[in-house]
């Protein structure tokens, strides 16, 4: 998962002066705990030879906030320089992808879009066939429900229109 770590913490006292201090940075970790000791790693090491800034690092607080990607649906297009992009329904630049053979970058933004696209209905036709089809060994059967959720994932998947 990705996280959104700010760190805050404040540089001593004076009188008329602002020494607080905010830091940033985007981290991928498998829980917000561990995002946020990276990002206090990093600026523990940057201090490490400054041991008045090791001292007020102690008082530091971090807070990580999942970062969510781009609603979907997303869709290709034209962009400079004949790359082709992802876009969001805003025609907001998701990614841009570029041709290092003739036709690749097209290729590649098409097959982004429509995976992203079809992430979810394939998500939960595997969820619904899990939870809904027997477990081996007990009479394993597929209902006409998981079948038709399931083909109309494939079928979304394999779209060339996404």
């Amino acid at each position: 998962m990705i996280y959104k770590v700010t760190c805050e913490w404040a540089l001593g006292e004076r009188p008329g002066v602002d020494l607080n201090y905010r830091f940033g940075e985007t981290v991928k970790a498998d829980s917000a705990y561990n995002a946020e000791r990276v990002v206090m790693r990093k600026i523990a090491n940057a201090a490490e030879d400054e041991s008045w800034l090791e001292r007020e690092l102690e008082s530091a607080t971090c807070r990580a906030d999942a970062v969510e990607h781009t609603a979907v649906p997303w869709d290709t297009g034209s962009y400079s320089g004949g790359q082709t992009a992802v876009y969001d329904d805003t025609g907001y630049d998701i990614c841009i992808c570029y041709e290092r053979d003739e036709g690749m970058g097209g290729a590649n933004a098409e097959f982004i879009a429509r995976a992203c696209n079809c992430h979810d209905d394939l998500l939960a036709a595997l969820e619904f066939i899990v939870n809904d089809v027997p477990a081996p060994g007990e009479d394993a059967q597929l209902t006409a429900k998981g079948y038709n959720i399931a083909c109309a994932a494939i079928a979304k998947a394999e779209a060339q229109d996404g």
